[in-house]
């Protein structure tokens, strides 16, 4: 009697699974092309052979980890559509592209990026046609050209998430914003003048839990009004930048418009991330509540009264998870100084990551206020604090030194790239550990002196 043994079928899908983890972690097309050149065929599956015989043709860092079908040499139009389940999403920028990617089969959830420019020449038009219902992302780039197909090109894509919309005028903004379909989309940005048009729209932008603004009059009212026109119950991020306009660079503050943001932001309680730059803050009259912020900045600001940066401190003290705090060049006088580092210990102990503080005026008495804080010892986490560009004299220096050598998990921007030999000394004595010129860490728990006690 024969024995029959049974035999079982080896998968080759496991391999491939690996090797596209391990490409995900790879940031670098050229990192890319090398990986996989350095493999046999046996290895590949026909899209990761594709990649590679891509990779040996073109730049691939030009096309990693997003392709762009623009930029595509016409010829290899081909190898790109057959690699495409190698990629993570599609961006398809003004321009002329191969006609052959029109019949592409786009891999299923592949998110795609649609740049609208009518005064370029290109295939938007057939590309909003024939994928218009895959389109995740638009750019609307408004031009001075008739007739605008922009509205009709924007009402293809039915089931965009994000929308920018920048150089475009205050009515043409408007009529792209009644074109654009809503029923998915959560995040605008919008660049120059467009806001007011969203504001002189009729329709609500309920939908939208993530605004971007960067504009030279902020303050005015238009931008406050946009936000009102939100769910600021589903609000989760909020980017208001103010570039400088000509004769406005290095004004301190004194020039711009003063805007209750703050107050009109106290309606979010969903906030996770909010970043204020170059804005004068006006008196606050209300409290908020902001329980999920994660990341905040507040660069460049200023208040109008002392209390006011209490009052954000205080706001921000009723987060239960944040992580980086960036106050850089925002004065928060000995006041707002002195409710930080009551804060400090309960946003170590949450989790704190970052917290920046440079050129924020810091003075002696504010230095030694902080180091008591930041001596606690209560950060569960790695903590990175930069006190860069601050005014204090060398005696704070060697706080902030001492300091350090009492914590763990800690990292100093001080900005000292050449050390005196009584810097050296404290240094020294407490285990310091320079990462380099200005950057110190503590000293690990067995080497510590502090520790060792």
């Amino acid at each position: 009697m024969t024995k029959r043994v049974c035999q079982r079928a080896t998968s080759p899908s496991l391999p491939y699974v690996v090797l596209h983890g391990i490409l995900a972690m790879l940031k670098d097309g050229r990192d890319v092309a090398a990986f996989l050149a350095a493999l046999s065929d046996e290895m590949l599956s026909p899209e990761l052979a594709a990649l590679r015989d891509l990779g040996a043709v073109v730049d691939l860092a030009d096309h990693w980890p997003v392709v762009n079908i623009t930029t595509m040499p016409i010829e290899h139009a081909r190898l790109g559509m057959a690699a495409l389940p190698a990629f993570t999403g599609i961006y398809i920028d003004a321009g002329i592209a191969a006609f052959a990617w029109l019949d592409a089969t786009l891999p299923p959830r592949m998110p795609l990026t649609l740049v609208v420019d009518p005064s370029v020449l290109g295939l938007q038009s057939a590309f909003a046609y024939a994928w218009g219902d895959r389109v995740t992302s638009v750019i609307v780039k408004g031009r001075l050209v008739q007739p605008d197909l922009i509205p009709h090109l924007l009402g293809r894509c039915v089931n965009v998430q994000t929308a920018t919309i920048q150089d475009a005028t205050t009515s043409d903004t408007a009529t792209y914003m009644a074109a654009l379909p809503k029923q998915h989309l959560h995040t605008l940005t919008t660049i120059t003048t467009a806001y007011e048009a969203l504001v002189a729209s009729p329709k609500p932008l309920t939908h939208i839990a993530s605004l971007t603004v960067v504009e030279s009059r902020f303050g005015n009212g238009a931008t406050l009004g946009l936000v009102t026109k939100l769910d600021r119950t589903k609000v989760h991020t909020i980017i208001f930048d103010r570039f400088e306009g000509q004769g406005n660079n290095g004004d301190g503050g004194v020039n711009r418009p003063e805007t209750s943001v703050l107050d009109t932001l106290a309606l979010c309680p969903a906030l996770r991330r909010l970043r204020l730059v170059r804005v004068h803050i006006a008196p606050i009259t209300t409290t908020g509540t902001w329980s999920h912020l994660s990341t905040v900045a507040v660069r460049d600001t200023t208040f109008k009264t002392p209390g006011d940066a209490v009052k954000l401190i205080q706001w921000l003290s009723t987060s239960r998870s944040l992580k980086d705090v960036n106050l850089d060049c925002t004065p928060l006088g000995t006041a707002g100084f002195v409710e930080l580092a009551r804060a400090l210990p309960a946003w170590m102990a949450r989790g704190l990551e970052v917290l920046n503080l440079r050129a924020t005026h810091l003075c002696d008495d504010d230095a030694a206020i902080l180091v008591v804080a930041l001596a606690s010892g209560t950060n569960r986490r790695p903590l990175t604090v930069n006190v860069r560009a601050n005014p204090f004299l060398k005696a704070s220096t060697k706080l902030f030194l001492a300091m350090l050598g009492a914590s763990h998990n800690m990292t100093l921007h001080v900005g000292m790239r050449r050390y005196t030999d009584g810097t050296r000394k404290h240094m020294k004595l407490h285990q310091l550990v320079q990462v380099q010129p200005g950057v110190l860490t503590s000293p690990s728990r067995q080497s510590s002196r502090w520790h060792g006690v």
